[in-house]
């Protein structure tokens, strides 16, 4: 059983079928996957590393070795699979010393970040996290069994981190008064040693258990059990809804047999340093069963699992007792529920959106939610978390107050109409889609196959397709929004990992989509100016004039509009406008072209001010005008009547210099000056309903980037142009 014969096995994974629904089998349980994922992955990456490297294989490897192929060759291939998992505590201990290595250097490079923001005056990107007091005793030692209820405790201890406080009360300490995050312990937390684990016990003011299907009959639980009795150390229990408690003083003996042999309490006697037999177990166990039990439902709605944490911490801090000489417990509010959750009597601006499936990601969900409101400062926002009874219409009004859209991906998420849904109004709105795959052999690949696109409209039920019916979707904007997702940069989330090692990964998620301190301030900044000019002004700095030789400027606007104005009421001209220009601002987002303002039914926008775009903006320019002239020609007049028709705009450009600059001092606009302004406004005033219109500079400039190959340049001839005199024109036309 040598690492170095798993070629073979490689090659025998990656020759199976690929079956999505392949259940049947003994093999598929947590700790037996992780080991043999553990010894593909390390030997994958020693040959990676190593000099003489195999390209060809290790992709074929990272492309067809998914998790569901080993837990088929796992069924198919028993003993050699057990040989395998003889490299177990080698190989976990390596992964998880490379994971706690990654996240410490993240925390770090997060540190330094702040650090040098807050040096340049800029604010701080992520809350500095309160610290722990090391020289006292843990709050609550939480025992509950990973594999049954393993994110239900880091629900619990992310909560109980919340809910309550430590204050230093010395009255010789420079820091009295000052408050700390408790020191709560979960054992999924830290590879130890049992008997680390037992010191940890001691070290505890309280143990909680987390009452789970067979948590009472595991060697390690009980050794930590016997371990508090025999420090006097108070036992709390609270039972996970839905994690299989049914244990009872009338079935204990049947368990007893079931899970209880020699070798445990071997185990439990060496651990604990006296001979334990199974009358003691009983005992022990019967004496739990007694205690008040405290209830935790991790599917509840967010509003009681707080509530029902208030009563947990509550707890937690009397069976603490005198804390310590030092420090005392207290609770951080009396009402966690109005302290923790969204006002619902104002609009709230949340700092993003989650989204996921809920037969699969309710609680990694809550979970993320609760890292983001942690490391996101709290003036942001809230994360908003989509709880399953909510109605379509109100969670679309909190779509709107968020500043991003994360969906977390597993391989049951897109199946799901709901998140289709909204996925596809994220896109609509614009709103940056932020893909996070929860499951680790989450399969990128199969999602940017056409073949996936082809047979998408067969995932759907009757159902499903009389919902996208009501919300107007059809399935050719399904696929848009969904490529549009896949195209983007994503970050994985594991929810059974360590808390040290999810803490980075969020910080990966905020860092990579730039979430800024002031969220609400700061995006708002950069989607009306260009960045360098929000951070001179978030800075404090005087904005300066600045010169560009060519750049190229658009403008639209509706063709009767003034028509249109005095037969619809106002909001709906206001529910139009907004549907047009937020499919213009996405296609401006998406083709790196800067959207300066809106005035009435007039866009502009303009190419080569903010990067450096001298090899293409006009071709830019030309190819977002079809674009928005398609999109006009798609989105209705009025909605609720489509009697009324589409809307049709006239578009015109022109390249030129340009002065950009800053004017006023309140209500700021960033403004473009100078003669090329002017022309390219001509141009559109003197367009045709859903025509491109030009001047020649600008149709030079088009043709030598290329611009032939896309569009017909054909002269207008020689027009009367009001303030410019005789001008050549041209229009765009598609080939």
């Amino acid at each position: 059983a040598s690492v170095t014969k798993t070629d073979d096995v490689i090659e025998q994974i990656c020759g199976l079928e690929k079956d999505k629904k392949y259940e049947d089998n003994a093999w598929r349980r947590w700790t037996d996957l992780r080991n043999l994922v553990a010894t593909l992955s390390i030997n994958t990456r020693q040959a990676v590393e190593s000099e003489e490297e195999d390209e060809e294989k290790t992709s074929r490897f990272l492309e067809l070795c998914t998790v569901r192929r080993i837990w088929k060759w796992m069924s198919l291939h028993p003993e050699t699979a057990t040989e395998l998992k003889l490299y177990q505590d080698e190989i976990h201990v390596q992964i998880q010393n490379r994971l706690m290595d990654h996240a410490a250097e993240l925390a770090e490079r997060n540190l330094a970040l702040e650090k040098s923001m807050q040096s340049n005056g800029n604010g701080i990107l992520f809350n500095e996290f309160q610290e722990e007091v090391i020289n006292c005793p843990y709050v609550t030692f939480l025992c509950h069994g990973t594999d049954e209820s393993g994110l239900a405790a880091r629900l619990i201890k992310l909560m109980l981190n919340k809910l309550i406080q430590v204050e230093d009360t010395s009255s010789s300490s420079d820091n009295k008064g000052k408050l700390y995050n408790p020191r709560v312990f979960l054992e999924s937390d830290n590879s130890e040693s049992q008997s680390s684990l037992i010191d940890r016990v001691t070290n505890s003011k309280s143990i909680l258990i987390l009452l789970s299907e067979s948590v009472l009959f595991r060697a390690g639980i009980l050794c930590e059990v016997f371990t508090a009795i025999q420090k006097n150390i108070p036992i709390l229990t609270i039972e996970i809804e839905g994690a299989g408690f049914n244990v009872a003083p009338e079935n204990l003996k049947e368990y007893l047999e079931l899970h209880v042999d020699d070798n445990t309490l071997q185990y439990i006697s060496h651990a604990c340093k006296a001979e334990k037999t199974t009358e003691d177990v009983e005992t022990v166990i019967r004496w739990i069963l007694e205690f008040p039990r405290m209830v935790y439902n991790p599917s509840a709605r967010q509003s009681s699992q707080w509530a029902q944490l208030q009563s947990v911490a509550k707890n937690v801090v009397l069976s603490c007792g005198n804390f310590s000489e030092e420090y005392k417990l207290r609770l951080s509010t009396p009402d966690a529920v109005r302290t923790f959750m969204p006002s619902s009597d104002r609009p709230a601006l949340y700092s993003n959106y989650l989204v996921f499936d809920h037969g699969d990601g309710r609680a990694t969900a809550r979970i993320m939610k609760l890292l983001f409101d942690e490391i996101i400062p709290f003036a942001r926002g809230f994360s908003f978390f989509e709880e399953e009874e909510s109605q379509m219409s109100s969670l679309l009004r909190h779509m709107e107050n968020a500043q991003n859209f994360v969906v977390l991906l597993t391989d049951n998420t897109l199946t799901n109409p709901q998140v289709i849904m909204h996925i596809v109004h994220a896109y609509r709105t614009g709103k940056p889609i932020i893909p996070v795959p929860i499951e680790k052999d989450f399969d990128f690949a199969e999602y940017l196959n056409e073949d996936f696109y082809f047979g998408l409209s067969d995932t759907f039920d009757e159902a499903a397709r009389t919902l996208f019916r009501s919300e107007k979707i059809q399935f050719k904007e399904i696929c848009k929004a969904l490529r549009s997702m896949f195209a983007a940069s994503a970050q994985p989330f594991f929810p059974y990992a360590s808390e040290m090692v999810q803490h980075a990964q969020v910080c990966e998620i905020v860092r990579k989509f730039e979430f800024g301190s002031n969220t609400g301030v700061k995006s708002m900044l950069y989607d009306v100016f260009p960045k360098h000019i929000a951070d001179t002004l978030m800075a404090g700095k005087k904005v300066y004039p600045e010169h560009r030789d060519c750049v190229t400027i658009f403008f639209s606007d509706i063709v009767s509009f003034t028509d249109i104005s005095s037969n619809l009421p106002p909001e709906k001209i206001s529910d139009m406008l907004d549907r047009l220009y937020s499919r213009f601002d996405r296609i401006t987002h998406e083709h790196a072209i800067f959207k300066v303002e809106t005035i009435g039914d007039a866009y502009m926008a303009v190419t080569n001010l903010v990067e450096d775009q001298k090899e293409d903006h006009t071709l830019r320019i030309a190819q977002f005008a079809q674009l928005a002239l398609q999109c006009a020609s798609e989105t209705l007049i009025d909605k609720d009547d489509p009697s009324k028709g589409y809307v049709q705009i006239r578009v015109g450009f022109h390249s030129g210099p340009v002065v950009a600059n800053v004017v006023g001092s309140r209500n700021l606009r960033y403004c473009l000056f100078g003669d090329t302004v002017n022309t390219a406004s001509r141009m559109e005033s003197n367009s045709e309903a859903s025509r491109i219109h030009c001047s020649k500079v600008a149709a030079d400039l088009l043709r030598n980037q290329g611009g032939e190959k896309h569009f017909k340049i054909v002269s207008r001839g020689v027009r009367q142009i009001k303030g410019k005199g005789d001008m050549e024109t041209f229009w765009i036309q598609d080939l």
